[in-house]
Formats: C-alpha cells, sequence, structure tokens
C-alpha cells in the first residue's frame, strides 16, 4: 500500500511541476512576444520619421504611428518653438469645431507643468474640451497622458495622449523609448531650420548691402 500512495504522490507532484513549467513557458512566450511587438512598434515609428524636414509632418507622422501602436483615439503633439511657447503643431482625434487652446507656457496648463517637471503626468479628471468625436458622437477619454520629449535636459516638445483605458507599464516603457528617438530626430529638424533661418537672414543683410 505504501508503494501505491508514493507512487501517486510522485504522480502528483511530477503532473503539479509540469504545469508549474507550462505556466512559466507561457509567461516568457508572452513577454517575448510583448518584446517584439515593442521592437516592431519602434520600428515603424522610427520609419515614419526618416527623411522628414517639417516638424508638422513629423508631429502627424508620431502621432499617427503612436495611436496605432498603443490604439488610442486622441493624441496631441506640442514643440518649444522660437516663441518660447509649447505649440501644438499636430494632433490626433481632437473634434475640430473645439477652440483648443495651442499655445502653453512653461508652467502654465498640464503642458506647462511637465515642461517645468520634465516627468510623465496621468490626468484621470479630464478636462472638458479633451472629449473624442467618433462616428457615433462624442466621448470622453478615461485618462490623459503628458509625456516630455527630453532632448540634453530640456523638454523640447511634448506628447498629449488620451485613452478609454490606463496605460500599462509596458506602454509607459514603450513610450519612453519612443520618446528617445522622436526628440533625437526632432532637434535634428529644428537645427536644420535654424541653420536654414541664419541663411536667410545672411542672404538678405548680403543684398540689402549691396
Amino acid at each position: 500500500g505504501d508503494e501505491m500512495t508514493k507512487e501517486i504522490n510522485e504522480r502528483k507532484q511530477a503532473e503539479s511541476d509540469l504545469q508549474v513549467n507550462q505556466e512559466k513557458q507561457e509567461k516568457l512566450n508572452k513577454e517575448i512576444e510583448t518584446q517584439n511587438k515593442f521592437k516592431t512598434g519602434l520600428q515603424n515609428l522610427n520609419t515614419t520619421m526618416l527623411d522628414v524636414q517639417k516638424i508638422s509632418e513629423l508631429g502627424n507622422n508620431v502621432l499617427d504611428a503612436i495611436v496605432t501602436f498603443l490604439k488610442i483615439p486622441l493624441a496631441a503633439f506640442f514643440v518649444f518653438n522660437t516663441e518660447k511657447v509649447y505649440q501644438r503643431v499636430a494632433s490626433y482625434g481632437y473634434p475640430q469645431s473645439r477652440n483648443l487652446p495651442d499655445n502653453f507656457e512653461p508652467g502654465s496648463g498640464y503642458i506647462g507643468q511637465v515642461a517645468k517637471s520634465m516627468k510623465p503626468i496621468m490626468i484621470e479628471k479630464i478636462p472638458e474640451y479633451a472629449k473624442t468625436v467618433l462616428g457615433f458622437g462624442e466621448v470622453t477619454p478615461k485618462v490623459v497622458l503628458v509625456y516630455p520629449l527630453i532632448y540634453n535636459d530640456e523638454v523640447i516638445g511634448i506628447l498629449e495622449l488620451g485613452s478609454f483605458e490606463e496605460f500599462t507599464d509596458n506602454q509607459q516603457s514603450w513610450l519612453g523609448q519612443a520618446a528617445q528617438s522622436i526628440s533625437a530626430v526632432l532637434r535634428t529638424i529644428q537645427n536644420l531650420n535654424e541653420i536654414k533661418r541664419n541663411e536667410k537672414i545672411l542672404r538678405e543683410s548680403e543684398e540689402a548691402l549691396r
């Protein structure tokens, strides 16, 4: 009888070990799948930023890639401009008819707060204007995430993202990686624009001298 009991117990143990291993394997597969999705999402984002020369075009491409990857209904892209304000250069899903604030000074509104703190802010009490217009009418997102685009310790742009669900840790860490790429490209375009502007000023003053 003892042998029998022992064998039954061993078999039970083996079965439970097998189940634990299967669960571990499934968890691992899920993680690998997530990592691959992340990579693909970042590659798609980087591809849309190639050879872009205009900041508005960059904004639109970036928002398309982010909205597609995160499956969210609302997004806006703000860039710190020469007038020293954060200006909306692109938006996705916001109602056209609304008079949305297009500029934020550092420190003003959520955009300005993030510019100062250099840290993302998650807003759960959604402002009235952030309703999104879908085919069946207006809906308010559940959460808005305001995310800084930082280059050399400077907030050069800001993403405003609205979702019907909480942003997961995974989504936020993906955004962290995405933000680094976007910031680098944004800075490059800004530098090129600066050079073009200076060349134009130089040309005009030379012509004036002539």
